[in-house]
């Protein structure tokens, strides 16, 4: 055999050493960043991640037509008082429901009496099915608010909780709360029944009985602790994924100053769902926001109507099919979405040579990496992006 066949046979067997040795790196890389994300060692990047593709691909989708709120804000609490007396959101109800609406959320809670207009709060809140009041379930913590006392036992009552993540930012919401010994409706998803109702939509389970719920045309699976980016958390009642950090509607926003002085205009109400609460710091009703909801905001923070009023309307556009519920792939298919990148960099590096086409296969692929979770995002299917960006 010539000197240059051997030579050649023995630069394949070389390369091919490489390439072996490689491809055990890479299942290593492959094996170690699964463990990492397992142990929650990467859910504060996998959720940093998220909120920035979120603001990534943002759509403002314009000005609401479903939901509207009345803003309690500092210059009313000033005047108004707080707590408030029951005087205040009587005549704020009185008001509201005069124009129309499909339901009204008081997003203030209202479990003792604050004289004066208590008798005519309570008959308020019994004789109009329209009205929604809130309450707080807490599960374990025991930190129970019941709904106002006029509202016992009729259903029209929903749990304000909303799941927290690190830092106090909200990505999930609830449709049902439980507490171990009762379920509750939240209070987004009691208004947007109450919304749907006379179009005879209502909350159903699945025909083949998995345990998913379905509103109009939208399904929804219940988040599990591991689903995304999440590595092990707290998944209690009916959890789902909220979109206020990547879509957003413009939602009316009626100081309560106009609406008792009678200067709102009573078309912002009718036909909606109007949500009442409080847009004040001091009342320390807020949260953290996601960076696609800050920029629409114009601020880091969100107020809990704010909030509970995004949800709705994500609930409405849901159950129209205008968008669709965010969707995660099975544990299985996040493994090997996450595996099949550091295996892709193994590849890569056995067969790229010299410092300048690694760089940019490294920086390429991460383009493709988070390219392509941003598109899938935008589509409503979340992807862990961190893991694999490490991965790879």
């Amino acid at each position: 055999m010539p000197a240059s066949e051997g030579n050649s046979g023995s630069a394949v067997r070389a390369r091919l050493g490489e390439a072996s040795w490689a491809l055990g790196l890479a299942g290593a890389a492959a094996l170690l960043v699964l463990g990492a994300g397992r142990l929650g060692w990467l859910q504060a990047l996998e959720l940093a991640a998220y909120d920035r593709l979120g603001a990534a691909v943002f759509a403002d989708l314009g000005p609401d037509k479903r939901v509207a709120t009345v803003a309690i804000d500092e210059p009313a609490i000033a005047v108004l008082g707080w707590p408030l007396s029951d005087a205040k959101p009587a005549a704020l109800l009185e008001r509201v429901l005069a124009a129309g609406p499909r339901a009204v959320g008081l997003d203030i809670y209202r479990d003792q009496p604050r004289p004066p207009g208590t008798e005519r709060l309570a008959a308020l809140l019994a004789k109009d099915r329209r009205t929604i009041g809130v309450m707080f379930v807490a599960g374990a913590t025991g930190n129970r608010v019941p709904p106002p006392p006029a509202l016992a036992g009729t259903g029209r009552a929903g749990a304000a909780d909303m799941p927290l993540d690190p830092g106090a930012i909200v990505r999930r919401g609830l449709l049902y709360r439980d507490d171990g010994k009762d379920t509750a409706p939240a209070l987004a998803l009691a208004l947007a029944s109450a919304y749907l109702a006379p179009e005879g939509t209502a909350p159903r389970g699945d025909r083949e009985n998995t345990g998913r719920l379905t509103l109009g045309r939208a399904l929804y699976r219940p988040l599990e602790s591991g689903d995304g980016g999440y590595a092990a958390v707290d998944a209690g009642g009916y959890q789902y994924l909220l979109d206020y950090g990547r879509r957003q509607s413009r939602i009316p926003a009626i100081n309560v100053a106009d609406v008792l002085a009678g200067r709102a205009d009573a078309a912002t109400f009718k036909d909606r769902v109007v949500l009442i609460g409080v847009v004040a710091p001091s009342a320390k009703d807020f949260f953290a926001a996601p960076a696609g909801a800050a920029r629409h905001l114009g601020r880091d923070l969100i107020y809990g109507v704010e909030l509970q009023a995004a949800a709705v309307a994500q609930l409405l556009r849901q159950a129209a099919g205008e968008t669709a519920p965010t969707r995660t792939l099975a544990p299985v298919g996040e493994a090997a979405w996450t595996a099949s990148w550091p295996m892709l960099g193994g590849v890569a590096g056995a067969f790229l040579a010299g410092p300048a086409a690694i760089l940019s296969a490294l920086i390429a692929g991460l383009a493709v990496l988070f390219g392509g979770a941003a598109l899938a995002l935008g589509a409503d299917w979340w992807l862990p992006s961190a893991a694999p960006a490490l991965g790879w």
